[in-house]
């Protein structure tokens, strides 16, 4: 994420808008410097919830909180570097954000070495230790040890063990890991946060509150919440409120991502020996996948593997199947919107889904319906998510 800590609260409720008209307002628009305080506060306010989080006995908890710092160093190392190319840096801020990383680098070497990492824990530690400014100096060889031992039926912990035997061009290690991908059961990726760590969050959000002007910030964004139609300011206020804690439990599920799938679609798409590996492996992909994104690469696979080998008549079986699946995600997603997506953000009981710890097509569903649900009395021409599969929807 390219975006500093208070953007990651309200970036979220912008999520596919483009305000393009902004609403009168009888308040007074924030100044320049009263929204960078704001974005200081908040900054300051996220820290020590990651710090706090570092201070955890629980081995999840801590690693949430230095991936959420890791993040951060990130992006300040990248700010100072980037106006250090335009002579405006402060060497000394450079050096501050350049340590802090290094410090964190460390705490994140200890983590990988412990013996009660879960699944997705390992699964965040490895997303961090393999970022460009990471890599290097991370023990990814420990983490992906634990990985493979421990988690063999997820195809997913095998995606970067064959990105690094293909850098080396090491065959043998390549064909170990592509029959351990063909008979691994299941793809899935961590699209969620624990139960508990959700409790650990309400109870510092309980005893920390968000900062006011942090609040403030949000309601000032007169285009972003021109369609609004809260009943007062005071009603307007809750709302963003009580959306902050849903954004921020959002931010941490942002923290996790997959590795690069284009070295096993190259493979796949130009190697004919690893064919039948490779089919096995579109398969789990398109059938086991617990993410969107996947279900396609399974797809976007089993099409150029058939193109490759000329079966056409398959090729064109896949394409439209394909096709299908594309067409039923995009009217899913037609009928979990409304004109108003700021305040479907807004709404605790959207938020409440976005959250659950389901497979991503089956929480788009429950979006789907709910927000028919919601609007079909005032929005007639609302996509009923039922016909999305139809035949022709």
């Amino acid at each position: 994420m390219k975006t500093t800590p208070i953007t990651v609260a309200w970036r979220l409720a912008c999520w596919l808008i483009t305000a393009t008209t902004a609403a009168a307002s009888q308040a007074e628009r924030m100044t320049a410097d009263q929204m960078a305080m704001a974005e200081l506060e908040y900054a300051q306010w996220f820290n020590q919830l990651n710090e706090h989080l570092l201070q955890s006995d629980d081995s999840h908890e801590m690693a949430l909180g230095l991936a959420a710092m890791l993040n951060s160093s990130l992006q300040a190392v990248n700010r100072h570097t980037d106006q250090a190319a335009n002579q405006d840096a402060s060497d000394a801020a450079r050096q501050q954000a350049q340590q802090n990383l290094a410090l964190q680098i460390n705490l994140l070497n200890q983590m990988i070495q412990r013996n009660d990492l879960s699944k997705a824990t390992m699964e965040l530690l490895r997303n961090w230790c393999f970022k460009d400014a990471i890599a290097k100096a991370c023990n990814h060889g420990a983490l992906l040890d634990q990985q493979l031992t421990e988690d063999t039926k997820n195809l997913q912990v095998y995606w970067q063990p064959l990105t690094l035997s293909l850098n080396q061009q090491n065959e043998a290690l390549t064909e170990r890991i592509m029959q351990l991908m063909a008979a691994s059961q299941f793809n899935h990726a961590t699209l969620f946060i624990s139960e508990s760590f959700n409790d650990k969050l309400d109870q510092y959000l309980a005893a920390n509150p968000i900062p006011d002007s942090a609040i403030d910030a949000f309601m000032d964004d007169q285009a972003l919440l021109s369609d609004l139609q809260a009943s007062s300011a005071a009603d307007l206020r809750t709302q963003v409120a009580a959306y902050f804690p849903a954004s921020i439990k959002l931010s941490y599920v942002h923290l996790f991502d997959t590795p690069n799938p284009e070295p096993l679609y190259q493979l796949c798409k130009t190697q004919p020996k690893h064919f039948k590996a490779c089919l096995n492996i579109t398969q789990i992909l398109i059938n086991q996948s617990n993410t969107i994104r996947h279900k396609g690469l399974g797809y976007a696979m089993l099409m150029a593997m058939h193109e490759a080998q000329g079966n056409q008549e398959l090729l064109q079986t896949v394409q439209q199947t394909h096709n299908r699946f594309k067409e039923q995600v995009a009217c899913l997603n037609a009928a979990s919107r409304s004109e108003s997506l700021i305040g479907d953000f807004l709404d605790p009981k959207f938020q409440e889904i976005n959250l659950l710890p389901i497979d991503e097509i089956k929480k788009l569903e429950l979006l789907a319906k709910y927000m028919h649900e919601k609007h079909k009395l005032t929005d007639r021409d609302h996509r009923d998510p039922q016909t999305c599969y139809l035949e022709k929807p």
